[in-house]
């Protein structure tokens, strides 16, 4: 499951899973960093964890791909924008 926290931009493109690889590709902005993100639940408080390196934007399409951990958990991805 895919979310963004982008402060009202919506820069969310396209998120496929190819074998066991998640390819998530966004849109950035000029001197804002992105970092893709990740937690097992959607509850209240739930720990949010950095996955990968933070992208410095660009006004490009940016492609993050993350290994897929191969357990029954579910997992949610979001891009947020950093301070």
């Amino acid at each position: 499951t895919l979310d963004q926290e982008t402060d009202g931009d919506e820069i969310m493109e396209d998120a496929t899973l190819t074998g066991t690889n998640l390819v998530i590709r966004f849109t950035t902005s000029p001197l804002r960093h992105y970092q893709l993100q990740r937690t097992e639940s959607l509850t209240p408080g739930s720990n949010w964890i950095g996955v990968g390196s933070v992208v410095t934007g660009n006004y490009v399409s940016t492609q993050v791909t993350i290994a897929v951990e191969s357990s029954p958990t579910s997992q949610f991805h979001r891009v947020s924008v950093l301070p």
